[in-house]
């Protein structure tokens, strides 16, 4: 890859998570850490010679690390999270919750959320997730910038899971998790005018 790239970056989309909160967690949006497996993963990756790691498969943030002088993004959450807008859905998925073939999608997913009670629409964890910006200098990582996004929690299908920078009370919850699960890792996140910074790398 770094024969075809300036930069290199590995996404990797995992639902498995590790550590304490495995054990003490009331729910999947509580879980805090990343399956050890996904560390191992990251490091090798960085030593391999990847610049960046980028993690979304739990659907939201986790902490950052810097390893190597590289960022390895544990989770970033979603940027899109529009799975509920989708046109047609396989007959398997009707079948699952007893809807018959006239059913439309918006049966499917009033079915599987309980009218929205339950699953994703129901936990604000899968709303409220960030954005990363890494500034290089002299092909060295000089400043990480974290963008807390509110992806419209509570709001109609329709509305909800387009990215939007968040304000507020949800961009203060995004960055304080940052900020919080990057300390495991010894990452020093600052929370300066809306934005998560993090520099001195």
């Amino acid at each position: 890859a770094r024969r075809q790239a300036d930069w290199v970056v590995v996404s990797v989309h995992c639902h498995e998570f590790g550590g304490p909160s495995l054990l003490t967690a009331g729910s999947r949006a509580e879980l805090e850490e990343p399956a050890d497996f996904i560390i191992d993963f990251a490091h090798r990756t960085i030593d391999a010679g990847a610049d960046i790691v980028v993690g979304h498969g739990p659907h939201f943030p986790l902490g950052i690390e810097i390893y190597n002088e590289r960022p390895i993004f544990y989770s970033v959450g979603n940027l899109v999270f529009q799975n509920e807008t989708v046109g047609f859905f396989p007959a398997d998925a009707y079948e699952r919750f007893d809807l018959d073939l006239k059913a439309t999608p918006s049966d499917f997913l009033d079915a599987r959320t309980n009218g929205g009670k339950k699953g994703h629409p129901a936990e604000p964890a899968y709303w409220e997730n960030m954005f990363a910006v890494c500034e290089f200098s002299e092909n060295r990582l000089s400043k990480i910038k974290i963008y807390p996004i509110d992806q419209g929690f509570g709001r109609p299908r329709a509305q909800r899971g387009r990215p939007v920078l968040a304000e507020g009370e949800v961009a203060n919850r995004v960055l304080e998790r940052a900020q919080k699960l990057s300390a495991r890792y010894s990452t020093k996140v600052v929370i300066h005018d809306g934005i998560g910074v993090i520099e001195n790398l």
